[in-house]
């Protein structure tokens, strides 16, 4: 697989990160997916990182911030739901990666960019 070369490993990457965008809600790590792609982890770790500029643990956390945020600004879940939705098991782990790419808590920024404040009734 080495010998393959930049434009096959281009499209693996892009592979593996179209698998991302639409996987990010379930436990996804880097030593399950890259047999996948027929790669050894660690180095699976090393191209994604060089290439995408960011390591595959931050690129997910990205991921799923971004739809976490989306979700939010819905204003129909409650954030242990959002932290489920978008893959984090934990809310409060979930609050701490929020807080670390966004700049504040999920309900800080739900106050900031929901026009409505009253989540609708069913």
């Amino acid at each position: 697989m080495n010998s393959i070369g930049n434009s096959s490993r281009d499209s693996i990457l892009d592979d593996i990160i179209f698998y991302i965008d639409h996987n990010y809600q379930t436990n996804i790590k880097l030593e399950t997916i890259a047999p996948l792609f027929g790669y050894n982890s660690a180095y699976l770790g090393k191209i994604f990182s060089k290439t995408v500029g960011e390591n595959f643990n931050n690129y997910v956390d990205s991921i799923r911030i971004k739809h976490a945020k989306q979700l939010i600004i819905e204003n129909k879940l409650k954030v242990y739901e959002i932290s489920e939705a978008v893959g984090y098991k934990n809310v409060d782990y979930f609050h701490k990666k929020f807080k670390k790419y966004v700049g504040q808590s999920p309900a800080e920024y739900r106050k900031l960019n929901c026009v409505d404040d009253v989540p609708e009734e069913n």
